[in-house]
């Protein structure tokens, strides 16, 4: 393992980072070296959301995580706002998704006994919402109960991961009504979910898995990465192309149902003073929407256009 890198660009030490002894950089132009678009300050991101205008959406742990939870936007040009805060003694956000024109769909949890959970349809553009109650099946405890991760499908539907049944359930917005993609006990820990099609595409208890339908109409499940692989986030491009991030390798891209490395070793990135050396392997988010690259660290959004020709010979 290399020793830590220390570097002083401009005025700014910002830090450094081992890189992966396991890594495959061959890909990356020798320089190693690109400029952001932005690198913005995000405090504890999570679920990193993009829509198709490159606006990134995610909500963050205000006060240490014990107070409230905020729901905040970076636009395109590297402007940040806050859109919403919720009181953690009553509820907490465990999901967000893009939807459609100016839509986020957002998964909150309910911090006491409950026999639902809330999603909003949330319109970031009129400040307005659309509340949906999803009823649990059963009574499950307030240890047991917890629906987590969520997608947009189709047109007017969405895939909800419910921690209860240890399932998919696949909600429709115009009824109100859902159904159980699979039996109870299918799945472990869904830690996010993503379609292409009629494909999806889920991390379960840290494996890459497709969702398809056969012939007969039945749901089938498929792993597309061994367990020795530990898979954090996903992000499907345009063209139906699934990237995950593996931990304490990298970035690795889906070809032909297996995965193979794509970004992976030392990055060094700099927006006007601001400069980060890290490795590929330091970043647990991505998206990719067109040719943009967005790419946090946790405490750190990184926004780079065009990045395959920044990075690719």
């Amino acid at each position: 393992m290399n020793k830590f890198l220390l570097i002083i660009l401009s005025m700014t030490l910002i830090y450094s980072c081992t890189s992966d002894e396991n890594g495959n950089d061959d890909n990356i132009r020798d320089e190693r070296y690109v400029v952001a678009d932005y690198i913005q300050d995000t405090d504890f991101l999570y679920d990193l959301t993009v829509n198709e205008n490159g606006d990134a959406f995610y909500y963050t742990e205000d006060g240490g995580g014990i107070e409230s939870q905020s729901l905040k936007m970076i636009n395109n040009n590297g402007n940040k706002k806050s859109l919403l805060t919720i009181n953690h003694k009553n509820e907490m956000f465990s999901g967000l998704a893009y939807f459609k024109n100016n839509e986020l769909l957002l998964l909150k949890n309910s911090m006491k006994k409950s026999t639902h959970e809330i999603v909003l349809k949330y319109n970031y553009k009129s400040n307005t919402s659309t509340k949906y109650k999803i009823p649990y099946y059963g009574n499950p405890s307030i240890f047991e109960r917890g629906m987590r991760s969520l997608s947009a499908h189709n047109n007017d539907n969405i895939l909800i991961f419910d921690y209860s049944l240890k399932t998919i359930r696949d909600y429709s917005l115009k009824s109100r009504t859902s159904k159980l993609i699979l039996p109870a006990d299918s799945f472990t820990e869904i830690t996010d979910i993503k379609t292409y099609n009629n494909t999806i595409y889920i991390v379960d208890n840290s494996i890459l898995k497709k969702i398809t339908k056969s012939q007969s109409n039945e749901y089938e499940v498929s792993n597309l990465s061994a367990p020795s692989l530990k898979i954090g986030d996903m992000t499907i491009d345009e063209l139906g192309i699934v990237y995950v991030h593996v931990y304490e390798k990298g970035i690795f891209k889906l070809n032909n149902n297996k995965l193979e490395k794509y970004l992976t070793g030392e990055l060094w990135v700099s927006e006007d003073f601001n400069h980060i050396i890290s490795d590929f392997k330091s970043f647990n988010d991505i998206e990719i929407i067109k040719d943009i690259l967005f790419i946090s660290d946790g405490r750190r959004l990184i926004k780079i256009s065009n990045y395959k020709d920044k990075f690719f010979k």
